[in-house]
């Protein structure tokens, strides 16, 4: 049985949830118990750096951040920001500026994306206890070419559980589901296919001529691209609704995003009513082909 990986289909609901995740904790966890902080960055909150532009007045995120063990799972939603360059939790409190102590991604990431989440390993110990035991006198950090120093930024807070995939659904009624594994992968001339390890959930929504989207992968190699591709399960068609591309491959660490393209009105049309006749694909380096597929179908899974 294939293990939800996407488990809030509607933009509403998400928001909801993390909305009332984001409530402060109390209760002190045990030190195997993972620990959840989330910040509310905005332009505003930046501090100036010689030499180098900050501060995107129209410019907001939410991130949120599970510490476990070595483990620092993220995810981060922006509005009205330039494609990200960066992403990192600082040391410092409000006001002031530090220096990065978790790289989460150095990267540009692709313009059509809004959000993406991912894992880092941190080898210092006592780095994540001071974190988790005082997470004001930290910032995360989210830069871009316009604003190098910092584009959004703010102060972390300790929050109760929350899914952090939560933070890329979208959709409503009408989304679009696909899960995706390298079986349902078909031999294309000169180019390896089907990844046997990787596995992936989409949620697709489709309004107008906007098609919104969201995944999260696991053993997956860094995706150079994904698309909508027009053909029905068992055979290859070509790419109706290009997601995204990123020819060096996605920032490591990266597992998940979310994004928004553009289709023609008729394709929308024909993607919105007759799904199966219509699959994502992602793609890497190792399977320019594609990686993992999976036909859209209508309803959770």
């Amino acid at each position: 049985m294939t293990k939800r990986i996407l488990t809030v289909p509607g933009l509403a609901l998400a928001t909801a949830l993390i909305a009332a995740s984001f409530s402060p904790a109390t209760a002190q966890a045990e030190s195997n118990t993972p620990m959840y902080f989330a910040a509310k960055l905005q332009g505003e909150n930046e501090v100036p750096v010689p030499g180098m532009k900050v501060g995107d007045g129209n410019g907001s995120a939410i991130a949120v951040f599970r510490i476990h063990g070595n483990r620092v799972d993220y995810a981060i939603r922006w509005h009205k920001v330039a494609a990200p360059s960066g992403f990192h939790i600082h040391r410092g409190n409000a006001g002031q500026n530090g220096d990065v102590r978790i790289p989460f991604f150095g990267q540009a990431l692709p313009a059509s994306l809004s959000a993406v989440k991912g894992t880092v390993l941190v080898k210092d110990f006592g780095l994540l206890n001071r974190i988790m035991h005082n997470p004001r006198g930290w910032y995360a950090n989210l830069h871009n070419a316009e604003f190098p120093g910092g584009a959004v930024r703010a102060q972390l807070y300790r929050i109760r559980p929350v899914v952090l995939e939560s933070v890329l659904a979208v959709g409503n009624r009408t989304t679009l589901t696909a899960v995706a594994d390298g079986r349902q992968e078909v031999p294309a001339p000169g180019m390896k296919v089907g990844d046997p390890d990787g596995r992936a959930a989409w949620l697709v929504w489709v309004k107008g001529t906007k098609v919104h989207f969201a995944a999260a992968w696991n053993r997956v190699a860094p995706p150079t691209a994904a698309h909508i591709h027009r053909a029905p399960k068992g055979k290859n068609g070509p790419v109706a609704v290009p997601f995204f591309t990123a020819e060096k491959g996605l920032p490591a660490g990266v597992n998940g995003l979310a994004g928004t393209a553009t289709a023609s009105a008729q394709v929308a049309s024909r993607i919105k009513n007759n799904p199966k006749n219509w699959y994502a694909n992602l793609h890497n380096a190792e399977f320019p082909g594609g990686a993992v597929r999976g036909q859209l179908y209508k309803g959770d899974w």
